[in-house]
């Protein structure tokens, strides 16, 4: 039942959007990711419209800093991501070895 509330515009998704978008934008005014923010995981790539929705983003730049505004922000939707990194870091730990 929750994950078809976040499936479409629903009082549910537009909830979720602003507290993702909150958490987001408070990792992105503590790290200062001049590069952006890349989300990635399981939530947000089974259900984009959480990220792409306009609740989402007006949630994200709500902040007295315009510094947000300049940051792109990108879903990664590759499922396998995290395994990725986990690879690469495995292969510096053998290459140091």
């Amino acid at each position: 039942m929750g994950e078809k509330a976040l499936q479409s515009p629903t009082p549910t998704l537009e909830w979720y959007s602003r507290f993702y978008a909150r958490a987001c934008r408070n990792w992105m005014l503590a790290t200062l990711c001049n590069g952006g923010l890349w989300i990635a995981g399981g939530i947000a790539a089974q259900n984009p419209l959480t990220v792409a929705s306009p609740f989402f983003m007006a949630e994200l730049y709500n902040a007295p800093e315009d510094y947000l505004q300049k940051m792109p922000v990108k879903l990664i939707e590759d499922k396998d991501s995290g395994l990725w990194g986990g690879a690469w870091l495995a292969r510096q730990i053998a290459i140091q070895d």
